[in-house]
């Protein structure tokens, strides 16, 4: 129940975010047209303005007072030269006496009081009724005694353009407005808590547009299209969900968490100590990469390395672990010439060309002896018995040593021996505890008397009794031997410390008192 709570909450919180984001777009988007729209009904009132005052000022430049023939031809003149005036008058005696389009009036009509006078002179008529022989409601201006109606609407294209949109023109001081329109728009489903004005003030007239903005974002659009809207995001809100499921699922994925440990660097390296077997001195280590991660704790090498592999992240494991041992190994193997370091090598080393040289270079960055550092090649490798033969030996002109590693583990490790000239020749630990067993160590001396003719470095693997050390010792006293009965693979640390602690024993490290 919590789980389906939880998966509800987080598609609830997605629905609201994605809501407010559309908000938010819809409303700048709309913001943007407002401003737009208010520059172009400011422009084209400033041109109606323009016209007016224009018609007014020629014919009152030309000082006509009597309404005759000569005067109503003029005043027809003049106002075809302007688009946005309707007619032009003459005023006698505070009468409207004749104008352009009706000529000379059988019933004069008195002017009120103005509404409004601007600084400049001209007095305003809002709406005025009966100044003609028509019904109809005219916007008038007057200069001296002659008087201009604007054309009927001239602000409809603007209403058309965009219903939704109040605006009014008004005087700056605002006390007089020239004209509004509301929009009669049906209810919409539903309406946020605030509005938007954008307001231009005219730099040529004592005015100002303002134009408002009562529906913001998704409230401005037809309620088929607010549902459209809501479906989409409520649509995305599932993909949303999906997909932060699938990105955490991903980053607790042992891949990515693989992939940061790398960058992180939070792979380290673990030591597993190698001893003479018949007196117990500590000889040297085979360094071994790990990986401890805090969802999946202790990880095995061997799924870890397959996964550096399918990522191609495998050349990094290889250059850290490198870096990483010689560096961490380099007091040890230098204060002791016979300590030695085993490195395992996989195909990619054994095919990188550039492999042996940044070996050398690190040995001789660290000041660590070529011969201390040993190869280890196991039968594993997927890389043809030739180019391993050349590697090998590219390898010892370099200087560093090769070691067979889990010896008995494949059908042609005996083939091996006679192509490969390994230095040293490790005993997988299924041979080393078949020494426990009556019937099976005989095979294991059989081989054992095979390689002792060899003249190798015999390493026994894998040793967790006394009586496996026992039975080694008697058959190969010079043998190395490694294994949980000694030692399991330690840090730096735990290495350098028991070093120091076993100062004055065989198991020294070759680290001094001081």
């Amino acid at each position: 129940m919590r789980v389906w709570l939880r998966r509800i909450l987080v598609v609830t919180s997605f629905f609201i975010l994605l809501l407010t984001c559309v908000n938010l777009v819809t409303f700048v988007d709309q913001k943007d047209d407002q401003n737009a729209f208010a520059q172009d009904l400011l422009t084209h009132a400033e041109l109606v303005t323009v016209q007016l005052t224009d018609a007014l000022q020629a014919i009152s430049e030309q000082g006509i007072s009597k309404c005759n023939q000569a005067s109503i031809d003029e005043l027809r003149t003049q106002t075809n030269s302007f688009e946005n005036v309707y007619d032009l008058g003459l005023v006698v005696d505070g009468e409207v006496t004749c104008t352009a389009n009706w000529g000379v009036l059988l019933n004069p009509v008195i002017l009120p009081k103005a509404q409004y006078i601007s600084p400049t002179g001209f007095e305003i008529y809002s709406h005025l009724g009966s100044i003609l022989p028509l019904k109809d409601r005219f916007d008038v201006t007057k200069l001296e005694n002659v008087i201009a109606l604007t054309v009927q609407n001239p602000f409809k294209q603007f209403s058309d353009r965009n219903p939704k949109f109040s605006f009014d023109i008004r005087t700056k001081a605002q006390n007089h407005v020239f004209m509004h329109y509301r929009p009669q728009s049906p209810q919409p489903m539903f309406r946020l808590p605030w509005s938007s004005k954008t307001t231009l003030c005219s730099d040529k007239f004592t005015y100002c547009v303002n134009i408002y903005n009562k529906r913001v974002g998704l409230a401005f659009y037809e309620t088929s299209t607010i549902l459209h809207i809501l479906g989409l995001c409520f649509l995305a809100s599932l993909l949303l969900k999906y997909s932060l499921r699938s990105f955490l699922d991903k980053r607790q994925s042992m891949e990515f968490r693989f992939r940061r440990a790398i960058s992180q660097r939070k792979l380290y390296m673990e030591y597993q100590p190698i001893l003479e077997a018949s007196t117990g001195k500590l000889v040297g280590v085979e360094s071994l990469i790990r990986w401890r991660d805090d969802r999946y704790g202790f990880v095995s090498p061997e799924l870890f390395l397959n996964i550096a592999e399918e990522l191609k992240l495998y050349p990094k494991v290889a250059h850290f672990t490198i870096e990483t041992s010689i560096s961490e190994m380099a007091s040890l193997l230098s204060k002791n010439p016979h300590f030695s370091l085993a490195l395992n090598v996989n195909t990619y080393e054994i095919n990188d060309e550039y492999f042996l040289q940044e070996l050398y270079a690190l040995a001789c960055e660290y000041q660590v002896r070529p011969a201390q550092i040993k190869i280890e090649i196991t039968e594993r490798i997927a890389v043809p018995l030739d180019e391993l033969s050349q590697f090998s030996q590219r390898a010892k002109a370099f200087g560093f040593h090769i070691a067979l590693d889990d010896f008995g583990t494949g059908v042609s490790n005996l083939v091996w021996l006679t192509e490969i000239d390994f230095d040293v020749i490790k005993i997988d630990r299924v041979f080393t505890q078949a020494l426990s067993n009556d019937f099976k160590k005989n095979m294991v001396f059989a081989i054992l008397d095979l390689l002792s003719g060899l003249e190798k470095q015999i390493i026994f693997e894998g040793v967790e009794t006394e009586q496996e050390l026992n039975m080694i010792i008697q058959s190969c006293p010079y043998a190395h031997v490694q294994g949980w009965y000694f030692y399991k693979s330690l840090t730096k640390r735990d290495l350098y410390l028991m070093c120091s602690t076993n100062v004055n024993e065989q198991s020294d490290c070759g680290l001094s008192m001081s």
